[in-house]
């Protein structure tokens, strides 16, 4: 999430020099990454297994786990440095990314 004052400043530079600016909200942006670690989660309760299982290991990371907005972010950085490996972090707001 960028810091108020990074937005300040960028649309003060779309302003500025007139420039189009285009923000996203992806509302499953989470759901997309792959996880870092290895999560095991207990199915809830009145849920049965076909196979008896009281438990499952996830292959992508879900709402409400603490590293799920930590996965999304590093592989949305490891794309972006494929994409062009000329991008820098901000190191003021490390979302952004400058050339």
């Amino acid at each position: 999430v960028a810091s108020d004052s990074s937005l300040l400043i960028l649309m003060s530079l779309v302003v500025r020099y007139d420039l189009y600016f285009k923000q996203l909200d992806v509302k499953t942006a989470f759901l997309n990454s792959p996880l870092e670690h290895e999560i095991w989660v207990r199915f809830p309760a009145g849920y049965v297994h076909p196979l008896g299982h009281s438990f499952a290991k996830l292959r992508k990371s879900l709402y409400g786990l603490k590293q799920a907005a930590a996965d999304w972010y590093e592989l949305q950085h490891r794309r972006l440095i494929a994409f062009d490996s000329d991008l820098a972090r901000s190191k003021a707001d490390p979302c952004f990314y400058y050339k």
